[in-house]
């Protein structure tokens, strides 16, 4: 869960306002390398490549910030909804998806109700 300040209108208009700034050639996106200067300094290199290339999911080297501030239909947001959508296909029955803390916790959930796997 985002602390207040980071989901509160103020902290989202501050993220994009710090992707915009460190898009460097201003074409809407950042490349791995802006990406990283973003993140927090005292994470090791190693650890930067690590989270850069969970985000960067199909090796283009660029993330769009849309991308990144869940303003398009594949956002990290979008995208994590829809994996539940697809988590729970093999119940075959009608859920109503809540906001559960994490899909583990969803998972683990469900997979009493059911031998299929569900994660």
């Amino acid at each position: 869960l985002r602390v207040p300040e980071l989901a509160s209108a103020a902290g989202r208009q501050s993220r994009l306002a710090k992707f915009v700034e460190a898009d460097a050639d201003k074409d809407g996106q950042l490349t791995t390398d802006e990406l990283k200067s973003l993140l927090n300094p005292k994470l090791s290199e190693e650890e930067k490549n690590e989270i850069v290339s969970a985000l960067d999911f199909d090796n283009k080297g660029k993330l769009p910030i849309d991308f990144l501030t869940s303003t398009s239909t594949t956002s990290l947001v979008a995208r994590a909804f829809l994996d539940r959508f697809d988590m729970l296909q093999p119940l075959k029955f009608p859920v109503m998806l809540s906001a559960l803390q994490s899909d583990q916790d969803l998972a683990t959930y469900l997979a009493r109700y059911t031998n299929l796997q569900v994660t």
